[in-house]
């Protein structure tokens, strides 16, 4: 939950400041903002790796199916 709240700064921040032209801007925010999710993401996993945990050939695929093509 802590990290929603910096992905939307990095969004607020970077569309702020970046560029004159809205589009121009939303892009930036929207590129920034993933990045954010992205490094995130690495840094979860990082520390869920560090603490023990294995991925077996199971949880991936269960993890892989779990998730619907079509909504």
């Amino acid at each position: 939950m802590k990290h929603e709240g910096r992905i939307f700064a990095a969004f607020v921040l970077v569309t702020w400041l970046s560029s004159d032209d809205l589009f121009r801007r939303v892009e930036f925010g929207l590129v920034a903002s993933s990045f954010a999710a992205l490094c995130a993401f690495a840094v979860a996993l990082r520390a869920r790796l560090h603490s023990g945990i294995t991925p077996s050939s199971d949880s991936v695929i269960d993890a892989v199916t779990n998730l619907p093509l079509e909504t």
